[in-house]
C-alpha cells in the first residue's frame, strides 16, 4: 500500500472544489500565536420557559444564569474536534468509575 498523503487535500464550496496544501509551519505558528482571536462559541440555550409570567422567574433560574455566558473552545479540525470528544467523554466515565468505587 501506498501510505497517503495528508499535507494535500481539497475542500468543496458548493459545485467548486479547491486544492490546498498543509504547510509544515502550521502547528509552530499556531503554538507561537495562540487560538485568541479564533471563533468562541457561548451557549444561549438555557432552559426556555414558555408562558410569560414565569419570564422574570427565567432570568433567576441558575442554570440559565450558569451557562448564559459559558463559551466553548471551537477547534476548526474536524478530527482534532472529535479526538477532543472522545477523551472528554473517557474523562467523565473515570470521573463516574471513581464516584461510585469510593461511595
Amino acid at each position: 500500500d501506498i501510505p497517503d498523503e495528508y499535507s494535500y487535500g481539497s475542500i468543496r464550496v458548493g459545485n467548486s472544489e479547491f486544492n490546498t496544501t498543509l504547510s509544515q509551519s502550521t502547528e509552530a505558528d499556531l503554538a507561537r500565536n495562540g487560538t485568541d482571536g479564533w471563533y468562541h462559541r457561548y451557549e444561549n440555550n438555557g432552559w426556555r420557559p414558555v408562558a410569560a409570567k414565569t419570564l422574570k422567574e427565567a432570568d433567576l433560574d441558575p442554570v440559565t444564569q450558569r451557562t448564559k455566558y459559558m463559551a466553548k473552545r471551537y477547534h476548526y479540525s474536524k478530527v482534532k474536534r472529535k479526538e477532543d470528544k472522545v477523551l472528554k467523554n473517557k474523562q467523565k466515565k473515570r470521573e463516574w468509575y471513581k464516584k461510585i468505587y469510593l461511595e
